[in-house]
């Protein structure tokens, strides 16, 4: 007898074991399968968010590409451009705004099951009907128009980038006027002569590869591409120095500086990539001149696009 409740003791024994060697496989199994879960679950993860940023970068390259188009001229309302780059997938259509010149750009970028889509607003404008246009910031500067009316519609600040100018051009022209210069360029009262333009509708252009100082009382006339810094001097005793023209600074690091003003400073318009600042006991100022504009924006890079852009609204849906 006690043999035999031996033998059932360790059969009992043997069955309470093996139900624990059970449940611990079943355990580790379920783990395992967890795990599996889990890790194809990341991996799913981690594709979906390098998808949905492709999609998004690829929507904003397409914004851009878009605003290209629309300034050379070569997409209009009602268009649609469909682009495949690297598998994936982008539509930009152009449609009618609120307003004779206002536009409206949307695009969707597909990457496998993942779309990013977003609009931007729009205005598109002649050259001529600007009168500073900056990608810096512009301090203690009175804007006005051809009228002598302050006129904050007529500034560009802080703008993405300048509209594209057929550089090469504008400095043939001034090669072939004799007006180049390097380094630091102090003109003489009536340079290069007492006009905007040299002859007929021909604009004088003058290149400084370097800065150029305007002094006291003295006039400049034309078309000025300066590499540099532009200062504009003015005096009580001497009087005020000024630009007759347009005044082109392509760098982002130049600048222009008004100082002492009391009466127009630059009679024209500005295009630049730098700062405007009137840094005087008056504020510097800039009057439009259309005429001056207009002439200017023939040496567009593409001069039979409609206009440049401004965007003034970007939403991403």
């Amino acid at each position: 007898m006690k043999l035999i409740r031996t033998i059932r003791k360790m059969q009992e024994e043997e069955g309470f074991f093996s139900a624990i060697v059970l449940i611990f496989i079943v355990t580790l199994g379920l783990m395992g399968m967890g795990t599996y879960a889990l890790i194809r679950s990341e991996g799913t993860n981690i594709t979906n968010k390098v998808q949905a940023i492709q999609a998004e970068y690829a929507a904003n390259g397409g914004i851009y590409y878009a605003l290209e188009l629309l300034e050379a001229g070569e997409m209009d309302v009602g268009d649609t451009q469909t682009l495949n780059i690297g598998g994936v997938t982008v539509s930009c259509g152009l449609s009618a705004g609120t307003g004779m010149t206002q536009y409206q750009i949307a695009v969707t970028a597909d990457v496998g099951d993942i779309q990013s889509a977003m609009s931007v607003d729009i205005e598109s404008f002649g050259l001529e009907n600007v009168a500073v246009w900056t990608t810096g910031d512009i301090d203690d500067v009175t804007v006005l128009d051809s009228t002598g009316a302050g006129d904050q519609e007529l500034i560009v600040e802080q703008a993405d980038s300048l509209p594209s100018m057929d550089d090469a051009s504008l400095i043939s022209l001034a090669t072939s006027q004799g007006h180049t210069h390097t380094g630091t360029y102090m003109p003489p009262d009536g340079y290069p002569s007492t006009s905007f333009y040299a002859s007929g509708s021909t604009p004088n252009v003058t290149y400084i590869d370097g800065d150029l100082i305007v002094d006291d009382g003295r006039v400049m006339y034309g078309i000025v591409i300066v590499t540099g810094n532009v200062l504009i001097k003015s005096s009580f005793g001497g009087g005020v120095g000024r630009i007759e023209g347009v005044v082109y600074l392509p760098n982002e690091t130049s600048q222009i500086t008004m100082s002492m003003e009391s009466a127009t400073s630059i009679r024209g318009g500005v295009l630049t990539g730098g700062d405007i600042d009137g840094a005087g006991w008056l504020d510097g100022i800039i009057q439009h001149q259309p005429e001056y504009m207009r002439k200017f924006a023939e040496y567009r890079t593409y001069p039979s696009a409609g206009g440049v852009t401004r965007v003034t609204r970007w939403t991403y849906e």
